[in-house]
């Protein structure tokens, strides 16, 4: 049986996923990639946001966008793209 391609994604190693939740329900994700840079230092690629067409429109990208420029900071990246 083939596995999704996003079975795939959680495999990598410098990913970081974040899960959007309402009542205890998925209804969104982001994933960023955190890299190395040349100079020795980090930075953060947004590479997905997805939300359910329902919870569109409500704030909930904005909160979830917040949350992944914290978890970049975190984890030493000093900026995002």
């Amino acid at each position: 049986r083939k596995r999704p391609a996003l079975f795939k994604e959680f495999g990598q190693e410098n990913a970081v996923f974040l899960m959007a939740r309402l009542n205890g329900a998925a209804i969104g994700y982001a994933k960023i990639i955190i890299n190395q840079t040349d100079n020795g230092g980090k930075n953060a690629f947004l590479a997905k946001l997805y939300f359910l067409k329902e919870h569109c429109h409500q704030g909930y990208g904005t909160q979830l966008m917040q949350r992944c420029l914290e978890e970049a900071a975190a984890r030493g990246a000093n900026m995002m793209y």
